[in-house]
């Protein structure tokens, strides 16, 4: 049976200011020459110093240096992986990440090659195939499978995929929408790199009959953000849950905020004052096909796709 994902696309667009440079990764894509990008960050630990955006990452795009079937680090936030600030490019090496997360015990998650059970150390997951994940000794020795094959991307995770918030981190702004399960804010969060612009969907979960239904809902849909994401997926940062003095439960959901907001709010400007292009908009129902079908590829379902799910950055990604 399925698992269902729910509103997954997104838009693309320290200091205790927020400064939009902050948003930026001071590298240069090595497929198509992007300097100082915003969409996500993709670092080889194999080749020396190549670095590719999220749109080159999900293009599959390789060269006689790279192939796309190298381990890698995915970088959502500049500079903080897995909640701990990089301080420089020379520190995103094979064995600097041995030296960071090496100790990581990943339990219950078996490597899908070997017989380990419990995979200890580093763990790298397939950005291709649905809950697939190798040893370290496993994915250097780029084993594959009926399914698994050598050109698919490694991607480096923690042992906890979704990062847990501080909820003193979290300031909560302005409404932005609400739903069935909860509500949207626009937020600022301070990460390890600075205070950033969000979006925070906040799930309150009263004690009672219907709290488990509730709860069972929340878990899905962080279960969906762990197993894809990409460039055409909505950005998840990570969660925050706690219990209120009513003895409520709290959970906080925090992504990318959407500037443009959603596809309905573009299709209404558009009539008003906005003119998108046919250029923008091929490439908006392009950026939309290919999110469906990586969530396909990983035996998920959206549920509720509609103009009011699909978010949009100020560059017209979806």
């Amino acid at each position: 049976m399925k698992k269902a994902a729910h509103k997954v696309f997104h838009h693309k667009a320290g200091n205790k200011s927020i400064g939009k440079h902050r948003n930026h990764h001071r590298v240069t894509c090595n497929v198509c020459g992007l300097e100082n990008f915003q969409v996500d960050r993709y670092k080889c630990l194999i080749c020396v110093n190549y670095n590719v955006c999220a749109q080159c990452f999900e293009k599959r795009l390789q060269s006689e240096q790279h192939s796309t079937g190298h381990t890698m680090v995915h970088f959502k936030v500049p500079d903080e992986l897995f909640g701990r600030k990089i301080k420089s490019k020379d520190e995103i090496t094979i064995k600097t990440m041995e030296h960071l997360y090496g100790k990581e015990q990943h339990e219950d998650i078996a490597c899908d090659s070997c017989i380990i059970q419990s995979i200890s150390g580093l763990r790298f997951k397939c950005d291709t195939c649905p809950n697939f994940n190798l040893c370290q000794m496993c994915a250097i020795k780029n084993t594959t499978n009926e399914k698994h094959k050598p050109d698919h991307p490694l991607i480096l995770v923690s042992h906890e995929i979704i990062q847990k918030l501080n909820k003193k981190d979290i300031e909560l702004g302005d409404p932005l929408g609400q739903g069935a399960f909860g509500t949207v804010y626009k937020a600022k969060w301070s990460s390890k790199t600075g205070r950033r612009e969000v979006a925070c969907k906040v799930l309150h979960i009263p004690a009672g009959i219907d709290s488990l239904k509730l709860e069972k809902s929340f878990l899905r849909e962080l279960s969906a953000y762990a197993e894809v994401d990409g460039a055409y997926i909505l950005k998840l940062f990570g969660y925050s849950t706690f219990q209120n003095e009513n003895s409520s439960t709290s959970y906080y959901l925090i992504t990318e905020y959407m500037t443009k907001g959603s596809l309905t709010n573009l299709i209404y400007n558009q009539q008003q004052h906005e003119r998108v292009s046919l250029r923008q908009k091929l490439c908006i129902a392009c950026n939309i096909a290919t999110g469906m079908r990586k969530i396909h590829d990983h035996s998920l379902i959206h549920r509720d796709l509609r103009p009011d799910n699909i978010l949009v950055t100020d560059n017209y990604l979806t």
